[in-house]
């Protein structure tokens, strides 16, 4: 104790952890500055490979180091000082942010969920807003599509041998103990690799899969890696996931006029027939000898229906009950499988408003011919976003995606009135 001060000094050994952590931290600022691409290609290399467990003792905070790297490289590009123009949606996302949080002021809002703002939305989202203006959008969906395209292999191999080697890599700490579990579906081990949950990975690689259509890759090439990943979403057995993906591919070739996504019109078709016909019979199969365990999975996501009048106008709600372990539950509920209901019960009824704001306005641009891939892969999230919650890597990749649609709107903007595009590039 420091008598001069009143207050508890800090041990020695935290302090020189904080030191170091602020010394390494400066370091890949700097190089996030001056290596986007890599700095960048860094960040989904931890999303797709690096378990939710693996987390960063920083005081009173432990961010996981997907949420980490996102800091780090919103700093690192936000000192190449891009030409940021606002649009509709950063307002709206802007407003979003102060929804979910203000409330803290009021003590509506508790420190977890205050931090849970700031350390998963707001950097991911500004990771993504700021690596579009960074490097180019189809290097960049390249990256995605690669990267992604490796994950959905090692689900394929991780289902087919039964190996879920990233189940026990890391600490066995609490969130080890949460998500390390290998979920099983009719009998069948389901692929998760580092994300922890078979959903968390389907869902993640619809959406890589809807951005590589405009890749900056060859036709055969970008074919070749959506087909891989409707095969690893197929081996985790979501069938969010699989609506998620067709929803996504349909919206993006159907409504976006991008030439390289037009390219791949009658391939994409072709290849997605041919998944259908090869995929459906084992597919089918599997949820039909799940038979009970599959409608008590709908059902129970049913009930979760009658929560809705437990939220609140803003902040949190007073229904949700925590356990001397920190446990939440809400009327006996303790899985909130449906993001929608976790935003209203969790933020209130007008993060709710925003977020469906958000959604909806996807959508028209998508309709009105002005979106882009990342707001196709959005948009179709909205069916799994109803089944699940935000979890792990997913709710990080969730969240820079949403920053790639906004900042794919700045660039639509300047593209329509055909000036340079005022942003740097690597």
């Amino acid at each position: 104790m420091d008598e001069s001060m009143g207050v508890p000094a800090l041990p020695v050994a935290t302090l020189a952890t904080l030191g170091a952590a602020a010394i390494v931290g400066l370091g890949l600022v700097l190089l996030v500055q001056k290596a986007p691409r890599a700095a960048i290609v860094a960040f989904l290399l931890v999303i797709a490979f690096v378990p939710t467990w693996i987390e960063l003792p920083l005081g009173f905070i432990r961010p996981t180091l997907a949420s980490a790297v996102a800091g780090l490289t919103v700093i690192g590009l936000a000192a190449r000082r891009p030409r940021m123009e606002w649009g509709l949606p950063d307002l709206l996302a802007g407003f979003l942010v102060v929804a979910a949080a203000g409330p803290m002021l009021f003590g509506f809002l508790t420190l977890n969920s205050f931090l849970g703002v700031f350390v998963i939305w707001c950097t991911a989202f500004v990771a993504g807003r700021l690596a579009l203006l960074a490097v180019d959008p189809g290097w960049l969906y390249a990256a995605i599509a690669v990267i992604f395209g490796v994950v959905a292999l090692l689900a394929v191999v991780e289902f087919q041998t039964g190996w879920h080697a990233l189940a026990s890599w890391g600490p066995q700490n609490g969130a080890w103990a949460t998500w390390a579990p290998i979920q099983e579906r009719s009998g069948l081990s389901r692929a998760e690799g580092a994300f922890g949950h078979s959903i968390a990975l389907g869902n993640s690689l619809a959406m890589a899969a809807v951005l590589t259509l405009d890749a900056d890759l060859s036709r055969r090439l970008r074919l070749g890696l959506i087909a891989l990943m409707v095969a690893g979403i197929a081996v985790t057995l979501s069938r969010g996931a699989l609506v998620s993906l067709f929803v996504g591919l349909i919206l993006a070739v159907v409504m976006l006029s991008r030439p390289r996504v037009k390219q791949l019109r009658a391939g994409l078709a072709a290849a997605l027939v041919v998944a259908v016909v090869a995929g459906a019979p084992f597919v089918l199969g599997v949820f039909s000898e799940a038979g009970d365990e599959a409608s008590t999975s709908a059902e129970y996501r049913g009930d979760l229906v009658r929560l809705v009048s437990s939220i609140e106008l803003v902040g949190r709600s007073s229904a949700i009950q925590e356990s001397a372990t920190g446990t939440a539950s809400v009327g006996g509920f303790q899985s909130i499988d449906n993001q929608f209901l976790v935003f209203g019960l969790s933020y209130g009824w007008l993060t709710v408003g925003l977020v469906t704001c958000l959604f909806a306005l996807g959508a028209v641009a998508l309709v009105s011919g002005r979106g882009s891939v990342p707001t196709a892969a959005l948009v179709a999230q909205v069916p799994a976003l109803l089944t699940v919650a935000l979890i792990t890597q997913y709710a990080v990749f969730v969240w820079f995606v949403f920053g790639l649609a906004c900042a794919a709107e700045q660039l639509r903007r300047h593209e329509s009135v055909a000036e340079p595009v005022p942003v740097l590039r690597s």
